[in-house]
């Protein structure tokens, strides 16, 4: 505008020079009074030559001058064939001249600004163009400048193009146009009507061969000053932008900006300016915004939407008033980054999911500082998470950089994902002082703030409900890449936690972490743990637990922890170790007897370690090492595994009691039960029906390949029996099938305990049994094919003396032979049933005194016995039943 002021003082001084020289001065003092007029004008520098001068046009072959401007910069104005023409009549009677011709206008700007800002634009109460009685007295008609030529410091843009310039005034109307040649294929129009100073229309159009690519109107009125545009951005960019967005690499694309502004004149503080802008791209979106406000900035409206084809991804309604700005947003990630991709150089965040929410914010000055803001999310996607919905509310006060959230304020979120870890359901609470510090945020929870965490699953680990809660103040201190909360203490409702097949269970947790931050190998937590009971259950058993203390840890995303407890209802101390990989999706876990349990304390069996008792069998005396160790991997079976370690165990199996027990097992509960390594068993005495002493034996569980079910294998079986010994090489029972096939040696088996324990009345015997028996189960039914047992050398004795021997059924020969019958031989064959009755041939031979003293007597007596029925009654006679059925059903109890 400076500019175009001093050209247009320019032309009107030397129109009025030239018409007073004309008048009053000689041809050859023309060039020094003009110069003088310049130099009073302001010029630092002028010069001029008059061509010619004639009754109707004025010619100089040039006049130059040089303007120091405000912003210590010099404006030097150099004009070429200057003509001016006039009917002399005329300008003596109206003083107006027809038309001033400029052939060319060279403007140059030299110097450095230093120049200050200037103040904010400030528009006048009422426009006034130029004023009627000016225009009127105004000394030409027409003025045509044919070309002008902008240069230096001019901006690239306009920099020596051809501009040409033309105007026309007729009494108070004045008319402009200019042409600017851009390049061969762009040319800008300029068209300015003003009827009056109150009234005016400019127009600027631009061209591409026939496009249009830029149309802007600007209308003045006495009371509203308006104006629209309409362009094309990329051409637009080429001609005008091109120098500022390549060095700032902001790219344009294609589209186009339509817009519309209006204000109300005089421009009063409660006046309003309305603003409309609408921006599509060649992929179909589009962007509206609508503003109204007040300069005093009281009042306003903001309406913001954009679409794309009938799908709208923004919506933003904001109203200011009264300091306070509140109102509504909604936005849909997928479509605005679409959107906005081609206005950045780099690529935006992938960020999906749509959002909403409200604000209600105060503006700087207010005394106010109280605001409630709101978000909501759903189908949320950022680079490391995810959540089907998530909702932040938060109330508080500002103030600066510090902000409070009151205890209203909370965090929603549902089906999360974070890398690898799923959480159902998530909540916060958000209370405290926060405050922000160049690239640093503080987060200062208030005390008794709660984080409540539904569903939480990292590979086979899955936690049910996590309920935190703190007692203290919590710290958290947040910058650009890193994270860490100050050292404190967390209370925890139960948790519930499965890691593959195993459960676990704990009372209320005290969680005191001395690191809780990021790391570059991801999130970092140092913490120990306390809580009165755990409970750990497997798929064979349950282990419940007390006083448990330990440590918990997250590095390189790995959890680790170590806990040490007391079994709940058995003196002693166990000790637990879990271990899993996030990333690899595996882990293990032990849990043994950091001391031998310890089952001589009167009430005390081993059948209290475990909540469920599932197994035949129990100790209440003596003392138990056991450790498990489960392991788990992605597509592999889980892994568990048994050690256990008896010592001078006293208990029961089924129905039988047993004393002085010591084994050693090593074993594999899952996937398939076997054995690591071959065990042993010894018990120094078993009590049924008939007692068994100092049984001893190896063991071992195989695979079968006949099912899933182990083989049971007993070696070097051994054990004392009715005063002799029973053994086994080798016993192997497939649980698959239930049949085994083995052969059992009796040896020195006293004859005398045999007759005593069969209840045979007036019967004695003496002598040793020996012999092979081979035994059958099928279908845990045991049998006994062809037996066979023989006396041990020299033989023995049997005297028979009931007097009702008679009616046993054997003959006269046979009653009076073994009323005192010496044996130098007994065999025997034995059958036995599975129902449990047995039968046995025995053949005896030998001398009769009553018989014959000096004559071998042979003998054949078949013997029958049901010994399941022999046995019931054994234990009834030693009252054994009622001691085992009373450790039986403490299981149940």
């Amino acid at each position: 505008m400076r500019i175009l002021k001093r050209i247009l003082k320019l032309s009107l001084l030397t129109l009025l020079l030239t018409t007073c020289a004309l008048v009053v001065i000689r041809y050859f003092f023309a060039d020094q009074l003009i110069t003088a007029a310049l130099q009073r004008a302001g010029a630092t520098e002028a010069s001029v030559h008059l061509a010619a001068l004639g009754t109707d046009q004025l010619r100089f072959d040039f006049l130059n001058a040089a303007f120091p401007l405000e912003n210590d910069t010099t404006l030097h104005i150099q004009t070429k064939q200057i003509s001016l023409q006039y009917d002399l009549q005329r300008l003596l009677h109206n003083k107006k001249c027809d038309l001033l011709t400029i052939e060319e206008v060279a403007l140059r700007q030299k110097g450095e600004s230093k120049s200050t800002p200037s103040p904010s634009l400030q528009l006048p109460e009422k426009i006034t163009l130029l004023e009627d009685s000016i225009r009127a007295r105004l000394p030409i008609d027409r003025i045509r400048l044919e070309k002008i030529l902008l240069r230096e410091n001019f901006p690239a843009q306009v920099k020596e193009r051809n501009l040409r310039l033309t105007a026309s005034i007729n009494e108070t109307a004045l008319q402009a146009q200019a042409i600017l040649q851009v390049d061969q294929q762009t040319q800008l129009f300029l068209d300015f009507r003003s009827p009056d100073a109150h009234h005016g229309t400019a127009e600027l159009i631009g061209k591409q061969g026939e496009e249009e690519i830029l149309r802007t109107t600007i209308t003045l009125q006495p009371d509203r000053l308006a104006g629209k545009v309409s362009l094309l951005l990329q051409p637009i960019n080429e001609l005008f932008l091109r120098p500022l967005t390549a060095e700032r690499n902001i790219p344009v694309p294609e589209g186009t900006l339509d817009g519309s502004f209006s204000l109300p004149l005089p421009l009063t503080p409660d006046a309003t300016l309305q603003a409309n802008l609408t921006l599509r791209d060649s992929n179909k979106h589009q962007i509206h915004l609508e503003a109204s406000g007040t300069p005093d900035t009281r009042q306003a409206s903001l309406l913001l939407f954009g679409k794309k084809g009938k799908l709208e991804f923004l919506n933003t309604d904001l109203a200011m008033q009264d300091q306070r700005i509140k109102g509504s947003y909604s936005l849909h990630c997928d479509q605005l980054r679409s959107f906005l991709a081609p206005y950045f150089p780099q690529a935006l965040p992938a960020i999906k999911g749509t959002f909403s929410g409200t604000v209600d914010l105060p503006l700087p000055g207010n005394q106010d500082k109280e605001f409630k803001a709101t978000v909501a999310a759903s189908a949320l996607a950022l680079p490391s998470l995810t959540a089907s919905s998530a909702q932040i509310s938060v109330t508080g006060k500002l103030n600066g950089n510090d902000v409070h959230f009151d205890r209203d304020s909370t965090f929603h979120g549902s089906k999360l994902t974070l890398g690898g870890t799923t959480i159902e359901e998530c909540s916060l609470d958000l209370a405290g002082d926060f405050s922000r510090k160049g690239d640093q945020l503080l987060l200062d929870f208030a005390n008794k703030q709660k984080i409540h965490v539904k569903g939480l699953k990292a590979g086979s680990t899955h936690i049910q409900e996590i309920l935190l809660q703190t007692p203290e103040r919590l710290r958290f201190d947040c910058n650009k890449t890193t994270w860490s909360f100050a050292k404190n203490t967390l209370q925890a409702a139960p948790l519930a936690i499965t890691v593959g097949s195993v459960d676990i269970k704990t009372g209320p947790l005290q969680c005191s972490f001395s690191a809780l931050r990021s790391t570059n190998a991801g999130p970092e937590i140092m913490t120990t743990l306390s809580s009165p009971s755990l409970i750990i259950t497997t798929p064979q058993a349950e282990v419940p637990l007390k006083d448990v203390a330990g440590n918990f840890r997250l590095q390189k995303h790995i959890i680790s922890s170590k806990l040490q407890a007391n079994p709940e209802h058995i003196p002693g101390k166990i000790q637990a170790e879990v271990e899993h990989s996030l990333t690899r999706a595996e882990g293990f876990f032990t849990l043994r007897t950091d001391k031998a349990l310890d089952l001589n304390e009167e009430g005390i069996t081993l059948a209290g370690l475990l909540n469920t008792w599932q197994f035949p069998f129990d100790l209440d005396k003596g003392s138990v090492h056991l450790e498990t160790r489960g392991e788990w991997q992605r597509s592999h079976p889980f892994q568990l595994t048994l050690l256990a370690n008896v010592k001078e165990g006293s208990g029961y199996f089924q129905k039988v009691l047993f004393e002085n027990l010591n084994t050693q097992q090593d074993l594999i509960l899952l996937p398939e039960l076997g054995s690591q390594r071959e065990g042993k068993i010894s018990v120094e005495r078993v009590i049924g029906g008939l007692d068994v002493h100092k049984l001893s034996a190896k063991t071992a569980l195989l695979s079968s390949k006949k099912g899933q079910q182990p083989v049971v294998q007993l070696r070097k079986l051994q054990a004392g029996l009715l005063q002799g010994t029973v053994s086994s090489p080798e016993i192997r029972y497939d649980l698959n099938t239930q049949q085994s096939n083995f052969t059992v040696n009796v040896s020195s088996v006293d004859l005398a305990t045999i007759v005593e324990l069969m209840k045979v009345k007036d019967m004695h015997a003496t002598g040793k049994i020996s012999g092979k028996i081979p035994v059958s189960i099928d279908d845990k039914k045991v049998s006994v094919e062809k037996g066979e047992l023989y006396n041990d050398p020299p033989g023995g004795e049997i005297n028979y003396t009931a007097p009702d021997a008679h009616l046993t059924g054997l003959p006269e020969y046979a009653i009076k032979a073994i009323r005192d019958f010496r044996y130098t031989s007994l065999k025997s064959t034995a059958q036995y049933a599975p129902s449990g009755q047995l039968d046995l041939a025995v053949g005896l031979q030998g001398i009769s005194p009553e018989l014959d003293k000096n004559r071998e007597v042979h003998l054949n007596i078949n013997i029958e016995q049901n010994l399941n029925t022999l046995l019931q009654g054994l234990r009834y006679s030693k009252g054994l039943s009622e001691k085992i059925d009373k450790r039986v059903q403490q299981r149940y109890r």
